[in-house]
């Protein structure tokens, strides 16, 4: 990752999306960004929003488990106070957030099944991240957001080969993050 950057990893006090497809990678790379900021002497933050933390891949990615703070919340707006919190920490370097689609937000938990609450997680979002921003530069905290690819429905695309997609949380990252990667699993 240093030399897409050219600034020695990635920015401190910053937000990026890491987003993909599944199995594209998004969390490996995350892992090894967090390996890379322990070994810097940096805490680093795991906010688990897919309750899949596995120590063994974590570990043989090169981040040391035992030293890595794991965050499971239930819902959005629980995941976002806990990074609220911790951006206030010294000693946090980095906050890594699996996934932005995976929890509700407190309005869909009270929701019945079946009834589609349009933006919900942009509408959660938009202000969380503007409370971030200044958060982030004062203390050189980082956050990696991890988002998924999904197919935009009813937009049209001149390639019929070609599905459009767009990652979930509306503009609310596209305007807030200072890097987006967009990681895709290699043809074998």
């Amino acid at each position: 990752m240093d030399h897409l950057f050219q600034i020695g990893g990635i920015p401190l006090g910053r937000m990026i999306e890491i987003s993909g497809r599944e199995g594209a990678g998004k969390t490996m790379l995350s892992a090894i960004i967090m390996g890379e900021m322990q070994r810097q002497g940096k805490m680093c933050v795991f906010i688990d929003g897919e309750h899949t933390a596995n120590r063994s891949f974590f570990e043989s990615l090169g981040v040391n488990f035992d030293d890595l703070l794991i965050s499971q919340p239930n819902n959005l707006e629980e995941a976002l106070e806990v990074m609220h919190t911790l951006t206030l920490v010294p000693e946090v370097g980095l906050i890594v957030y699996d996934s932005v689609p995976a929890l509700p937000s407190i309005q869909e938990e009270r929701t019945p099944a079946g009834e589609v609450k349009v933006a919900s997680i942009s509408k959660i979002l938009t202000p969380a991240l503007r409370r971030f921003t200044p958060l982030l530069a004062k203390h050189q905290t980082s956050i990696i957001f991890i988002n998924q690819m999904r197919d935009k429905i009813g937009a049209f695309s001149p390639n019929p080969n070609v599905v459009p997609e767009d990652s979930p949380g509306g503009r609310a990252l596209k305007h807030n993050c200072s890097i987006r990667l967009y990681t895709q699993r290699a043809d074998s």
